[in-house]
Order: structure tokens, then sequence, then C-alpha cells
């Protein structure tokens, strides 16, 4: 329903026109009557309608005055103003500053009424087409800002994250005063709900026009809202909204403060996500410490890394990456349990720790031939802890999968123990001697009998084992080849080369630029 008043001085004149035609079956609702200008501006005030129909000659305030205080107010409203036959001259000056037409009184009937108001709607419907539009043109330049923005906290080309002399430019918007709300948690209904019972949106200091938008990612929606003018503000008290997930607000300020409050209140949505805390707080609060993010801005960053705080970690992603090759369960979880420790005192931002865990989920997907799990349980897990309970049910389910895939090579128990031992020991000093001693039996038997069952010799063996796994880690890793044939128990560079070559036919680099080849998309 279009919202409608209708102003005339003369109340048996009004009562005429407001009982004349059914206005709901033509899409309007009467929402006002008044009786001069001033009356119907104040009306415009709490109703802002779509379709004033006015007097032109009124006491107080006139018609052509209402029509000039609307414009200049903004009010986008229609005008169909009643005149009198010798009211032509004003009629003009009503069309002149924008009425969309005049009706004369004595000769109104219902059908010139119904005239004007298929019009009018005509007009409307466009106009309400037009703001879509506009809407959608704006939401789409919004989160482009919030993008580049987030890009710009995050940086991924090597430098430190934060905030930089370079910070992204802020457009030039009309509305120049912001608000928001940032929710661990990735339903955008959900976080618009939780900000209307927290009173963030739609309370009486926030009226007026405005711009609604939301941005979400790895886990995170914030709720923001764009305002033309200076806003009072009551901010709500703790404890008034029951969000079960943790939120941070910040009041209306410039526009042009976006990226520095915006960036503070993720660090503290940070410290949130890592001690598990919920509820609300205000961008402006602490938590009695200073934030432990401002220290990981400053570490120095390995240019090798994929990302600023990979380096902080990647001794523990690397031990993590080698036990679980070799099956070690209790290993795998002290390991994990210490990536996580460290990232919790550095308070690695969330989206780091979620691209961590969600690029060694793949890895090891891959590694154990498995289809793998879909990410988004992954990465819309709201607190550190559940994060890291949902990581290691996917690690013991990977390895029970890679073990009911291992098949018994042989029919010989203790050749059987020795391809288990070196499956999970293969970065260790592996002999004949230590395997011999390892199930008891004289040397030159446990290599006729390996020869016998296996295929081939036991160092041979051995040998081809390690390079097929220095073969994953160049494919699935950012590792240095050195780093990969320490990894899988090569003494030295050149040896790793020399055997890995001989397997293989090509070097590890050229290995390495291979896969690489096959990943990129093939364009047509």
């Amino acid at each position: 329903m279009w919202k409608l008043i209708i102003v005339e001085d003369e109340p048996l004149v009004r009562r005429t026109i407001v009982g004349r035609i059914n206005w709901q079956e033509h899409g309007f609702e009467l929402v006002g009557e008044a009786g001069n200008g001033q009356e119907a501006l104040e009306l415009m005030k709490s109703y802002n309608p779509d379709l004033i129909i006015t007097d032109i000659v009124m006491p107080l305030m006139d018609g052509i005055e209402l029509l000039k205080e609307a414009r200049t107010g903004g009010w986008d409203c229609r005008f169909l103003m009643l005149t009198c036959m010798n009211d032509f001259e004003f009629a003009r000056q009503a069309l002149d500053y924008g009425a969309s037409g005049y009706l004369l009184k004595l000769s109104m009937d219902v059908k010139s009424l119904e005239t004007a108001l298929y019009k009018i709607k005509r007009e409307l419907e466009s106009r309400a087409e037009v703001r879509e539009l506009q809407e959608k043109q704006s939401l789409y330049r919004y989160r482009d800002l919030y993008r580049s923005l987030w890009d710009h906290f995050y940086l991924r080309e090597g430098r430190h994250p934060g905030l930089e002399d370079e910070m992204v430019a802020m457009p030039s918007f009309s509305l120049q005063h912001v608000f928001f709300c940032a929710f661990l948690h990735d339903n955008v209904e959900y976080c618009m709900e939780q900000a209307r019972k927290i009173g963030f949106l739609g309370s009486d200091a926030m009226s007026g026009p405005s711009e609604w938008s939301t941005f979400t990612l790895d886990g995170i929606t914030t709720v923001f809202g764009w305002s033309d003018r200076t806003m009072a503000w009551k901010a709500p008290v703790f404890g008034e909204s029951d969000t079960s997930y943790a939120a941070v607000y910040a009041k209306p300020f410039s526009a042009s403060e976006l990226g520095k409050v915006w960036f503070e209140a993720l660090l503290m949505l940070d410290r949130c996500w890592h001690d598990g805390r919920t509820g609300l707080v205000s961008v402006d609060a602490r938590f009695g410490q200073p934030m432990a993010s401002s220290a990981v801005i400053g570490h120095k960053v390995s240019s090798s890394t994929s990302h600023p705080f990979s380096a902080l970690s990647w001794s523990h992603e690397r031990e993590l990456l080698l036990i679980f090759e070799q099956s070690k369960v209790e290993a795998c979880k002290t390991i994990l349990d210490l990536l996580w420790n460290e990232m919790k005192d550095l308070s690695i931002p969330v989206t780091f720790v979620k691209e961590t865990t969600v690029r060694l989920d793949r890895l090891f997907a891959r590694i154990v031939n498995h289809p793998g799990l879909p990410s988004a349980e992954l990465t819309v897990a709201a607190s550190s802890q559940r994060l890291k309970e949902l990581f290691w049910q996917r690690i013991e389910r990977y390895l029970q999968h890679k073990a009911a895939s291992e098949e018994e090579l042989t029919d010989h128990e203790e050749i059987n123990k020795i391809i288990r031992f070196i499956r999970q020991n293969y970065d260790e000093n592996i002999t004949l001697k230590s395997m011999a001693r390892y199930v008891a039996m004289e040397e030159h038997y446990v290599s006729r009998l390996f020869k016998s069952k296996v295929g081939e010799n036991l160092i041979n063996y051995v040998q081809h084992y390690r390079v097929e796994k220095a073969k994953v880690f160049l494919a699935e890793s950012d590792l240095s080849v050195s780093d990969v044939g320490c990894s899988v128990g090569f003494s030295n560079d050149n040896y790793f080369i020399k055997i890995f070559k001989r397997v293989t036919g090509i070097t590890p680099s050229v290995y390495r630029k291979r896969m690489e080849s096959q990943e990129e998309p093939q364009h047509i």
C-alpha cells in the first residue's frame, strides 16, 4: 500500500474527498488528514507518505509552500494539487516545483480522480524500480569496499597485516556516517535478528534516510548501517541481548574512520574466538589487557610463506604433516594441541586459523586418497576449541581410511612388521642391520627373505617409499626441496636429488613444476 495524506482547510470538502472512492482498492492507505500545510508537514515527518493530495490556497502554509518544504526537506513523495477555477497560476507554479498534476475541485469526480491516481501509481512504481536498482548498485558498491578493507587487514603478499599508510581510500559516498555490529556467526538472518534485539536497528535515534548492508566471510558477519546525518546513540546495556555468539558493536562514527574501527572490532572478535567468549561488547571496551594481535603485526615474516602468519606455526605444521603420514595418532594429537596453543597465545586472526585448517584438511585427504569432506563446517566454527574438535575428528577419520586401505604385502609376519615400521618411520635412519635387530633375525637371512617376499631388496624399498612420500610433499606443500628431502629421511640434498632422479627420471624441482602446471586451469 502507498501511504496517502489529504490536506484541505475546509472540513466538508476534506470529508468529501476522503469518502469519494475506496482508496485501498486503488492501492493507497490514508494515514492522515490535515487542515493546512504546517499540520501536513508534521504528519509527513511521522509517516513519510508516498502521495500528498493538497489544496493550494490554505491559511498558515499553502499547498505551494508545503510542496517547496517537502522538496527542500528531501521527501520524494508525489503531489496532486486541488485548485479552483481562478487558481491556474498557482497550479502552474506547483507543476514547476514537481507536482504530478492538479484537479479542479468543483468538477472533480470519481473518474478524474481515478485517472490521476493511476498516473501517480505508475510514477511510484517506476520510482520503486529505480530505488531497487540503486539499492542493488549500492549493495555491490559497499561490498567492494568491505572486501577491499578486509583484504587490506589480512594482506596476502608477505607484508604485515593491519592498517598501513596506503590504507584503502574511502569512496565519497553520500552517506558519511556509519555504525556496525560484527558477529562470530555466518547466518545473515540470525545476525540481523540479533542486531534488532540489542536495539541496533530500527530505533528512533536511527530514523531517517539510511542504507543497510552486510558482509560475511570466514564465519564472521558484520551488519552495517549508513546514514547521511549525525545521530544520537544510546548504547545497549550488556545483557540486554541473549546472544549465544560473540558480537562487537560500534556506535555511529564518521565513515572516514571505518577501516580503523572495523579492524579494531575484528581484533576483539579474534580474542573472543580464541577464548570462547560470547555476548555483546562495545569496540571501545577492553578485556583488561592489550590486544595480543598487535604483537603479531610486528612479527618478522618470511618471504617464502604463503601468508604473513604461516611462519609462526609452520614448524608445528610440518611436524603434524610428517607424523600424520606415519599414522602416529597420539603424536598427531600432541602436535595439534601445540599448534593450537601457539595460535591462541599469539591471537592469530580467525581468518588465518581457518585458512590453515582448511588447507591442512585438504592436504590430509589427498595424502590418504580420501575424496575429502566439505570445508563449510570448518569455516563457520564459532570458537577455536570447536574448530580444533572438528579438525581432530577429520584427522581420525582420514587415518582410519588410510589404515583400512593399506593391505599386507606379504604372507610373512616378520616382513610385514618391517614394512609397517618403514611406513611409520621412513624419516629415520633405516638400515638392514637395524631391521634385522628389530625382528631378532640374522641380517643375511632378512635380506634374502625380504627380497623374495617383496620383490626388491630392503634398501631399495625404503628409497622408493621415501621418494613416493617426497612426491606428495612436493605436489601438496610449500616445503623447499631441501626440507622435503630431510622430512622423508634423506641425509643431504645431493643424495635426495640423486635417488629421486634415479626413481622418477627427473629432479624434484622439475617434478614440482610439472605438478603445478597440471593444476593450472586450461584456457580455451
